[in-house]
């Protein structure tokens, strides 16, 4: 379903007017917060508000993607250590990078 451009703004107007745009969803520093320690986030979309609904609708509709789950989950949250346990004590021999400028193009070269 396609949302136009116009039904799009109208909506996020509506909602912005009603000052639901100026905080976010997540709860700083809550460690049962959505997406902590890479937990999957299910949303029940019929326990939602109706301006909550309106938000996951539009942005599906919008981004084709869940943004309002996005939303929940907090860019500083804690993610679980997926290092392999042998990974952890590997020495890694030291290498510089230097970066070279030419006719508009970046290289990098490495050096051990």
């Amino acid at each position: 379903m396609h949302v136009s451009r116009q039904r799009h703004l109208a909506v996020f107007t509506e909602l912005q007017d009603r000052d639901i745009f100026l905080h976010p969803i997540y709860k700083s520093g809550d460690p049962n917060q959505e997406g902590e320690k890479g937990r999957a986030v299910n949303i029940d979309t019929n326990r939602l508000s109706p301006e909550q609904k309106k938000l996951y609708d539009l942005g599906f509709q919008t981004y084709a993607f869940n943004q309002y789950a996005s939303d929940l989950i907090s860019v500083h949250r804690t993610l679980p250590d997926v290092v392999d346990k042998q990974g952890r004590n590997r020495k890694i021999r030291d290498f510089s990078v230097t970066p070279i400028r030419d006719n508009n193009t970046l290289r990098l070269e490495f050096t051990l």
